[in-house]
């Protein structure tokens, strides 16, 4: 069922070309998600978008324009975590520069982890991708197809009816500043070994989310996955964005 609801801010939404620097040679036209002018994508609970055999994959890929400041510098592109003193959902973020995915299960309460390293802190003004992962018994999280790092954890992903937002942690906070495209969802762990990203992702039978940002104009975002067709209606604009992988 296809469920919209209004948001304040807008959408800006970029012209991408996918060249495949170092991830492939074949071209890929398409459209980012801009989140510079506060913008931020809500998609209502739904079914579908609950994961209920433990394993989940969460993707995208992100060109960071400004840094965060002030006290509160964590900035989440994906997450299902609404900001409470109790930590509930998955949040796929950066604690300031650095990678940090979240997630709640019944064995722990947050699995948390941050590249203290600074190993895992992508460059500013270029195309990255970014993924955690959970299979019920091992942690991973990736930058641009290399392990930052992993756990071992055996426990069960708690279910939640929160919403989903792309472009901030939960209504407009801890905003991440800049492009975003390609997200996506699984009930898999996709990734064990060093790979490629891809540029466009496409749907399969473990595809739970997947938003393109195809639309250039109108109204509304859709989901891509066949799964649940869910719709989050916004306020759009085009503006170029070239989705260059460097």
């Amino acid at each position: 069922m296809k469920t919209t609801k209004k948001l304040f801010g807008i959408l800006a939404i970029g012209l991408a070309f996918g060249f495949g620097f170092g991830f492939g040679t074949t071209a890929r036209a398409g459209y980012s998600l801009s989140t510079l002018n506060g913008a931020y994508v809500f998609v209502p609970n739904n079914a579908s978008l609950n994961i209920t055999n433990n394993c989940i994959t969460v993707e995208c890929w992100f060109n960071r324009q400004v840094l965060p400041s002030g006290g509160d510098t964590w900035n989440s592109l994906v997450s299902t975590e609404p900001y409470s003193t109790t930590f509930a959902g998955w949040d796929l973020r950066f604690a300031n520069l650095s990678p940090r995915g979240s997630i709640n299960t019944t064995i722990q309460s947050t699995v948390d982890l941050v590249d203290t390293a600074g190993s895992g802190q992508p460059t500013s003004n270029q195309w990255h991708h970014y993924a955690m992962q959970f299979d019920g018994t091992n942690y991973l999280v990736w930058i641009d197809g290399n392990l930052i790092f992993t756990t071992n954890l055996v426990g069960q992903i708690i279910t939640t009816t929160n919403p989903l937002y792309v472009g901030c942690q939960n209504s407009g906070l801890r905003p991440f500043l800049g492009y975003i495209a390609e997200v996506r969802v699984s009930n898999i762990g996709r990734y064990y070994t060093p790979f490629i990203p891809q540029t466009r992702f496409a749907t399969d039978s473990n595809t739970v989310a997947l938003y393109h940002f195809d639309e250039g104009q109108g109204t509304s975002v859709q989901d891509s996955s066949g799964s649940g067709s869910q719709q989050s209606n916004e306020v759009c604009e085009l503006l170029a964005v070239p989705f260059v992988i460097f």
